[in-house]
């Protein structure tokens, strides 16, 4: 999936996955997410963007596929870390702003109705 991904949905930077046992989760979360932590994040750490997905939430592949390709819209509307610094300083930062919201919807949907689940069995698995 990683590679149908890659191929489908262009980032402004290069991506590497990484699985991790678990995301620990920010101290103001609600208790269930401190105890469990998070499915997955996507940070910027020049120059490249790092998507951690957690085996320890994501047991089950169909979640794990699922919180890849959200991960995944989050590094395709990526700013890189000066912006990101001015949104911070601004009030601008939205966890997952309209255009998340758009990488979205474009990948589910090439996923699920447009044959990206078939297609991505063409690559190998890295």
């Amino acid at each position: 999936m990683e590679i149908w991904l890659n191929k489908n949905f262009p980032t402004p930077y290069p991506v590497i996955v990484r699985w991790s046992k678990k995301i620990a989760a920010d101290k103001n979360d609600q208790a269930l997410v401190k105890k469990v932590g998070y499915y997955g994040e996507c940070f910027y750490m020049r120059p490249n963007v790092i998507i951690r997905i957690s085996s320890r939430t994501n047991r089950e592949i169909c979640i794990a596929m699922d919180t890849l390709m959200h991960e995944w819209a989050h590094a395709m509307v990526m700013p890189n870390d000066r912006v990101w610094r001015r949104m911070e300083r601004s009030g601008a930062v939205q966890e997952h702003p309209d255009e998340f919201w758009i990488a979205m919807g474009r990948i589910y949907r090439a996923w699920h109705d447009d044959g990206g689940h078939e297609e991505s069995k063409r690559y190998d698995w890295k």
